[in-house]
């Protein structure tokens, strides 16, 4: 006979829904300049993990590679931005979807 509770037992009776940071931990935002001579990736966790330069990029004034790493980086912010509303949005129906059978 179990006497735990059914919540301790991992039964509340209610099925439990993922947090919706669980697809957003599979998130990878991409960007590049419009030249693409610069590629930055953005982590599951919203920061940098990665810059690539085309070495060519480097013969351009500071303010060239500052513009370029910039755009390229706005960009991968709005991919990461954009993959991260579609996770939440599809959490929230999966969530309605649940939430009818209760």
């Amino acid at each position: 006979m179990n006497d735990r509770r059914p919540t301790e037992a991992g039964h509340s009776g209610r099925q439990s829904l993922p947090s919706w940071s669980e697809p957003a931990s599979s998130l990878s935002g991409r960007g590049m300049s419009e030249d693409e001579s610069v590629q930055v990736t953005i982590g599951s966790n919203g920061l940098v993990e990665r810059i690539q330069m085309d070495p060519r990029v480097m013969r351009g004034g500071p303010e060239e590679v500052a513009g370029l790493a910039r755009d390229a980086m706005r960009n991968a912010q709005q991919d990461w931005f954009r993959q991260l509303a579609q996770a939440k949005s599809a959490h929230a129906s999966e969530a309605r979807k649940v939430e009818k059978r209760l």
